[in-house]
């Protein structure tokens, strides 16, 4: 099943979940439109996802609860301070 996550500003992002054993953890989309250095990758054109806790707020929406210190870029999952490594951030 796809699932959403809204943001404040009314932004749509793709949530997926997480295969961990668990079924409130998600593989949720970078917001392109912030000022991090993820959403620095993901306007350059990479796929940026951020391994969060998550709970079904309605039927396919997710509301994010907290991050859980993986990131997924390019299907390669990663700690953040290996990204920044690799990414050279």
């Amino acid at each position: 099943m796809d699932y959403v996550v809204r943001t404040i500003n009314g932004i749509i992002l793709k949530a997926e979940p997480a295969e961990f054993g668990r079924s409130n953890v998600f593989w949720v989309q970078q917001n392109p439109y912030k000022s991090s250095e993820w959403a620095q990758l993901a306007r350059k054109g990479h796929q940026v996802f951020h391994l969060m806790l998550g709970t079904e707020v309605a039927p396919g929406e997710v509301q994010v609860l907290g991050y859980l210190n993986k990131v997924r870029i390019d299907d390669q999952v990663l700690t953040y301070d290996e990204a920044r490594d690799i990414f050279k951030l």
